[in-house]
């Protein structure tokens, strides 16, 4: 797996990496991570799949579920 871009965000630190013909996208919130696939061949190249991802709503539906996780974690 190598890591091929980096998104910058205010909020979290977003990697993509590339292993096994697909696109790896890992976001990390604090001590909390997400990741998500999507296959290489559904984009025409890396740039396409960059443009794919900020155009989408994958980022604040990914802080929303950070503080769900964040609050599961808490128990009083």
């Amino acid at each position: 797996m190598r890591i091929v871009a980096n998104i910058p965000h205010p909020e979290m630190r977003i990697s993509i990496f590339q292993m096994n013909q697909k696109y790896i996208l890992k976001l990390e919130w604090g001590p909390l991570e997400q990741a998500f696939k999507w296959d290489e061949y559904d984009f025409a190249n890396l740039e396409a799949f960059i443009e794919h991802v900020k155009s989408s709503v994958i980022f604040d539906n990914s802080i929303t579920r950070f503080k769900q996780m964040l609050d599961e974690t808490i128990v009083d």
